[in-house]
């Protein structure tokens, strides 16, 4: 489903008849169709052990306050906006008989199951979200949107991340590595204020995160130290709607920094050549990505968004993901 509005535009994309995923706030007012489609296909391959088939969702702010108090309250009364219009071209179910609303003309049979879980940015909008579904009349009432005051809280329980950290912590077993209490090398792909890549970067306090990147930035610490730069990644995470251009610069190790993963020329310090195994003086930013995923590090996190590896095999075509085609690399590099 799209939705359009003066001030806000959505799409909502469902895996099958019966399909659950979460709605984010986005800011990729470009190209958050192709988010969505990278987050839905994801979403899939999660819940093929469920009944459910995966399904995903954002809005996007079309004329964003520059006031970052002023665009969270926008942003509140647009998901309004968003969740709206997804109920206003969605069967009801009355009665156990599927109904469509008025002047909605289906090309397809009944189509009622529409559920909108909290996801980036909109973790507090699902009392508001099934408060919208209870006055229309919607047959989920209070269930349309899990969590809310008589849920759980996605981000703060840390659900996805511990289940993909424990599977970190097994395979660090066969190198007699703790990564809880090792100095472990990470290069990550998210950023700090994401539920995934944020949670996990807080699973140790002996870590070093090198860098990591996400479609915005490269964020790069080339000899971190564990314990201020946690406090840090702790500072970002409780923070809303941060990007690696907030972490504090005076942390930051010798010869590290943040630069835009857009940029055409970024010089490559000898602490960062060190740390990336990468012999290069100056890259540009998708360059200094693919030199990350080739690094030498002990482990790599993805909690971000797209297909960053393929297989030697594959076309970037195959992979499906246009908006990474100039940063992936093939599996035999990493």
């Amino acid at each position: 489903i799209y939705v359009y509005h003066p001030q806000v535009a959505g799409l909502h994309l469902r895996g099958g008849p019966a399909a659950r995923g979460g709605i984010r706030w986005s800011d990729r007012l470009l190209d958050f169709r192709t988010e969505v489609l990278g987050l839905a296909a994801t979403q899939n391959l999660k819940n093929v052990l469920i009944v459910p088939r995966g399904a995903k969702g954002a809005f996007v702010l079309r004329n964003p306050p520059s006031d970052m108090t002023q665009r969270r309250a926008h942003a509140d009364e647009m998901y309004k906006e968003f969740i709206s219009g997804l109920l206003d071209v969605t069967d009801n179910l009355l009665a156990g008989e599927p109904v469509t609303p008025a002047n909605v003309l289906c090309y397809d049979g009944p189509d009622h199951y529409l559920v909108v879980a909290a996801d980036k940015g909109t973790a507090h909008l699902s009392d508001t979200a099934n408060r919208l579904a209870i006055e229309r009349g919607f047959w989920l009432g209070d269930a349309f949107a899990s969590g809310g005051s008589q849920g759980y809280d996605h981000k703060k329980e840390a659900i996805t991340s511990r289940g993909a950290w424990a599977c970190v912590v097994r395979h660090f077993k066969e190198f007699d590595k703790h990564p809880e209490t090792d100095p472990i090398r990470v290069i990550g792909i998210g950023d700090m204020s994401g539920d995934v890549f944020g949670n996990g970067m807080l699973r140790s306090k002996s870590m070093q995160l090198i860098g990591a990147f996400d479609h915005r930035n490269i964020f790069l610490d080339p000899t971190p130290d564990p314990q201020a730069s946690y406090q840090e990644r702790s500072r970002l995470f409780v923070t809303p709607r941060t990007s690696w251009e907030d972490y504090n610069k005076d942390i930051i190790s010798q010869g590290g920094g943040v630069y835009p993963r857009s940029a055409k020329r970024i010089q490559l310090t000898p602490e960062v050549q060190q740390a990336l195994g990468c012999s290069a003086t100056e890259l540009s930013g998708p360059e200094l990505v693919q030199a990350m995923l080739r690094s030498p590090a002990d482990l790599l996190w993805n909690g971000g968004i797209g297909t960053y590896i393929k297989a030697v095999d594959e076309t970037h075509l195959d992979v499906g993901d246009p908006a990474n085609d100039g940063v992936r690399v093939d599996a035999p590099e990493v």
